[in-house]
C-alpha cells in the first residue's frame, strides 16, 4: 500500500468512526398514543416555518421533485400504495394549530388517497408547475404534500411531488419515492412490502429536540455561534441591476419580490475529479475546498477579507430518523478568514479546524440565535442572503417493474436569497448552478459570475500552492475595490 493509499484509508476510518459515533440509537423516546388524533408540540423549525407561512405574497418554502414514468402505469394500484405511505408516515397527515398560543403538530388517522391525474401536453409542463407551485398550502386543514399526476399519453406520465419544507427535505424525497415505489410493486404482485418499521415518528422527535435545545446542549450551542459571529458582515456581491451593498436581505429596503432565474453551467468532468481528489488530498471535503474557492471569488470581488455565506446542511445524526419523511434542514454560517494573503492550500488547513467546530454545532435554528446577535438581530437573514451548497442528486432511481423511470426536475421560479450557488455531482455530469433573483442579477452578470467561479476551481487544481489573491488568470466581473 502506498503513502497516499494508507492516508485516504485512515481517512475513511476516521469517516467511519464519525458517522457511527453521530449516528446514535436509543435517545429518542417513542410517546404514547391514544384516540383517533395525536397533537405534538411543533419543533422549532416548524415554528419559523409557520411563521413565513403567514406573511403574504411570500411563496411556499418547498422541495419539489418529478418522474417520468413510461409505461403502463395502474393508478388505482398507486393511489392505493400513496394511502399505505401516509399510513406508514405521520407527517404526510399532520396538520398545524395553534393551541393555547402554541404551535401543535395534529395527525389525524390514516384514509384513503386518490391521486389527480391531468391530461397536459409536454409544452405545458412548465406553466402547470407554476400554477401548482404558487397555490398555497392551507396548513391548518390540509396535508403539507401533493402527489400529482400529468399524462402526456396513456403510457406516458409525470409524477411531480411537492413538499412543504414543515416537513420534508431533500432526503424526504428519496424516503418518499423509495417507500411509494415498494408498496407500488408489492401491490402489483399481490403481496405486502417488507419495509422495516419505523422505530419513531416525527412528532416523538420534535417533543425530544424541542427538550435538548431548551437545556444545557442548546445553551453551548447558542454560545457557540453567538461567539463565531462576532463581528461578521454580510458577503458583498458583484449584482449590477440593484447592487445591494451590505444592508440587503430581500426585504428591509422595501424589496419584496422574489422572482429568480437559475442558470445551469456544465464543469468539465476532469475538474470535478480534481477537486475531488485535492479535497481528499488535504484531508478535507469537497464542500469545503469548492466553498473556500467561493468566497476566494467574493473576496477577490470585493476586497473584503472575512466572508460568510449561508451553508445549508441536514442534521440527521440518529439512526431512528435516517427513514423519516420530515425536515431536518438547517443553516449554519460557513465564515473564512482570508487576512494574509495565504495559498489555497494554506486556507484549506486554516479552515478544516473551524469547519469541524461549525458542522458539529449543527441543530440551533436561526430563529433561537437571531435575537441574542445584540443589538443587529437582523444580522443573520443579511449573512444568509448568499448561500453555497456542494450536493449530489438526490438518488431517485428506483424500480417500478415495467415502467421506465427517469427524472423530471420541474422548474422552479423564485429566488428566496439574492444568489444561491451550487456545485452538483448528477447523474449526467457535474454542473455549477446559479439561482439568482432577476432585479439583482442579470442573466450576463450571473453567467459571468458562475465561469469565474469555475476558473478558480481550475486554478487550484492547477496549483493549490499558488497565492488566492495572486492576479486571476481571468476575471469577468471587475474588482469593486483593488486586492
Amino acid at each position: 500500500m502506498t503513502r497516499d493509499q494508507a492516508m485516504e484509508s485512515r481517512i475513511e476510518r476516521e469517516r467511519a468512526l464519525l458517522s457511527r459515533r453521530r449516528a446514535r440509537t436509543g435517545a429518542i423516546p417513542a410517546l404514547p398514543r391514544t384516540g383517533d388524533t395525536h397533537s405534538f408540540p411543533a419543533s422549532y423549525l416548524q415554528e419559523a416555518m409557520w411563521v413565513q407561512a403567514q406573511a403574504e405574497g411570500e411563496p411556499d418554502p418547498l422541495v419539489v421533485a418529478g418522474l417520468r414514468l413510461h409505461g403502463p402505469l395502474d393508478v388505482e394500484v398507486l393511489s392505493r400504495s400513496l394511502a399505505a405511505l401516509t399510513g406508514r408516515h405521520e407527517t404526510l397527515r399532520t396538520m398545524f394549530r395553534m393551541r393555547d398560543g402554541h404551535l401543535r403538530q395534529i395527525v389525524e388517522q390514516p384514509r384513503p388517497c386518490a391521486i389527480p391525474v391531468e391530461r397536459i401536453t409536454l409544452d405545458q409542463f412548465e406553466q402547470v408547475t407554476w400554477r401548482e407551485v404558487d397555490r398555497p398550502f392551507d396548513l391548518e386543514s390540509e396535508p403539507a404534500y401533493r402527489l400529482r399526476l400529468l399524462r402526456l399519453a396513456e403510457d406516458d406520465h409525470i409524477a411531480m411531488l411537492l413538499l412543504h419544507h414543515i416537513i420534508g427535505d431533500a432526503r424526504a424525497v428519496e424516503v418518499f419515492i423509495r417507500d411509494l415505489a415498494a408498496y407500488y410493486m408489492a401491490f402489483r404482485g399481490g403481496t405486502r412490502p417488507e419495509l422495516p418499521r419505523l422505530p419513531v415518528q416525527y412528532g416523538d422527535f420534535a417533543a425530544w429536540h424541542r427538550a435538548r435545545l431548551d437545556g444545557r446542549h442548546g445553551a453551548e450551542q447558542l454560545d457557540y455561534w453567538v461567539a463565531r459571529l462576532s463581528g461578521a458582515v454580510p458577503a458583498w456581491l458583484p449584482a449590477d441591476l440593484r447592487p445591494p451593498g451590505r444592508s440587503f436581505d430581500g426585504t428591509a429596503d422595501g424589496f419584496r419580490s422574489r422572482p429568480g432565474h437559475t442558470l445551469i453551467v456544465p464543469v468539465a468532468p476532469e475538474l470535478f475529479a480534481g477537486v475531488e481528489d485535492l479535497a481528499r488530498r488535504h484531508r478535507t471535503t469537497l464542500y469545503i475546498v469548492s466553498c473556500v474557492a467561493f468566497q476566494v471569488l467574493l473576496a477577490r470581488y470585493s476586497g473584503e477579507r472575512d466572508i460568510a455565506v449561508r451553508a445549508p446542511i441536514s442534521f440527521r445524526n440518529w439512526r431512528e430518523v435516517e427513514d423519516l419523511i420530515a425536515d431536518f434542514g438547517n443553516d449554519i454560517v460557513f465564515r473564512t478568514d482570508l487576512s494574509g494573503d495565504p495559498s489555497f492550500a494554506e486556507l484549506f488547513a486554516r479552515v478544516r479546524e473551524p469547519a469541524t467546530r461549525d458542522f458539529a454545532c449543527n441543530e440551533l435554528p436561526p430563529s433561537l440565535l437571531e435575537p441574542e446577535l445584540g443589538n443587529d438581530p437582523a444580522l443573520l437573514g443579511r449573512l444568509f442572503h448568499v448561500q453555497f451548497t456542494a450536493e449530489t442528486d438526490p438518488d431517485l432511481s428506483i424500480p417500478l417493474g415495467d415502467l421506465r423511470v427517469e427524472p423530471m426536475p420541474p422548474p422552479w421560479q423564485y429566488a428566496f436569497r439574492p444568489l444561491a450557488l451550487r456545485l452538483r455531482k448528477s447523474a449526467s455530469g457535474p454542473v455549477c448552478i446559479a439561482t439568482y433573483r432577476t432585479a439583482v442579477f442579470s442573466r450576463q452578470r450571473a453567467d459571468d459570475l458562475v465561469h469565474d467561479y469555475i476558473d478558480v476551481l481550475a486554478e487550484l487544481v492547477a496549483d493549490p500552492d499558488r497565492r488566492v489573491f495572486a492576479p486571476p488568470v481571468r476575471q469577468r466581473i471587475p474588482a469593486r475595490i483593488p486586492a
